[in-house]
């Protein structure tokens, strides 16, 4: 996730994001140089390689394999991004849902201080915060992702309590009283956030 200045700065910089005169226009206020449509018409190339986002080889080549993922990225998808990272940034203090946030310690796509910026602004919710040094920014496809994917099953876990067994989560609603009634309290407990948010590295 960059941060505003280092986004605006690839905008204004030669050189900086590669965008043409358009991409500037449509990032620019309403005007005659209509940016809505030279939004839609113009694309970026992502400068992402496979190299960059895991150590997994096997994974690694998957993104160049898949059908899916392209290379060129609409101008205003890029905006809409810088929109919602900037937004989950200064709109944290509402999450009231409990986060936990795996940060990789060698992420050459997203900014690390937008991540701990995001932890810093969460309410008082149950959060932990693990950086795991040396991973890419793909921290669950990492050749060592045994690592974070325990961290959140754990976390999962204990939030939630263990999984119901299968027979008794699809009965009919008719059979599950308290889905038939619904939730009709207006209050809700919410668990308490650590007095200093948890950082720990994972070797």
């Amino acid at each position: 996730m960059a941060t505003d200045d280092e986004t605006a700065g690839s905008l204004r910089r030669p050189g900086g994001a590669g965008l043409p005169d358009q991409a500037l226009c449509a990032a620019g206020p309403p005007g005659p140089c209509a940016p809505e449509a030279a939004a839609r018409e113009f694309s970026v190339n992502s400068y992402v390689r496979p190299e960059i986002l895991t150590h997994d080889r096997q994974r690694a080549a998957t993104y160049l394999s898949d059908p899916l993922v392209v290379r060129p990225i609409a101008v205003t998808t890029l905006l809409d991004v810088l929109a919602a990272g900037r937004r989950a940034v200064t709109e944290a203090g509402t999450i009231d849902v409990p986060v936990q946030l795996l940060v990789s310690g060698s992420d050459y796509v997203v900014d690390r201080r937008a991540q701990y910026a995001f932890f810093e602004g969460l309410g008082p919710v149950a959060k932990e915060v693990y950086e795991f040094p040396g991973f890419y920014h793909d921290t669950l496809g990492e050749a060592e992702r045994a690592g974070p994917i325990a961290e959140a099953r754990r976390f999962i876990l204990t939030q939630n309590g263990p999984m119901p067994d299968p027979e008794e989560r699809f009965q009919p609603v008719a059979n599950r009283p308290e889905l038939a009634v619904g939730d009709q309290s207006s209050s809700r407990s919410i668990r308490s956030a650590p007095e200093t948010p948890q950082s720990l590295s994972i070797n």
